[in-house]
């Protein structure tokens, strides 16, 4: 059977369910945070929109899914230096 002849499974997130979703990653609270964060935010506070799969998910599908951290910098490190003082 074709993907596209498929109906959706009976679980799946309703359109306000997953605009409520992207509306949270999106506003000034969450824009800038990790999914990961973002959801235990919200478990904490009483709030349980789907899960990290899903939020992940359909953040990949509008293309706001990226790196939401700064990228360690790590400092260039000299090498050992090998010096030969004599045969053996």
């Amino acid at each position: 059977m074709s993907r596209s002849l498929r109906s959706s499974p009976p679980n799946a997130l309703i359109a306000a369910e997953q605009d409520a979703i992207i509306t949270a990653f999106t506003g000034p609270r969450f824009g800038d945070k990790s999914v990961t964060w973002t959801c235990a935010t919200l478990l904490d506070n009483g709030v349980y929109l789907a899960s990290m799969m899903t939020m992940n998910r359909l953040l990949g599908l509008i293309g706001a899914r990226v790196a939401r951290r700064n990228p360690a910098a790590h400092p260039a490190g000299a090498g050992p230096e090998l010096m030969a003082t004599g045969p053996g």
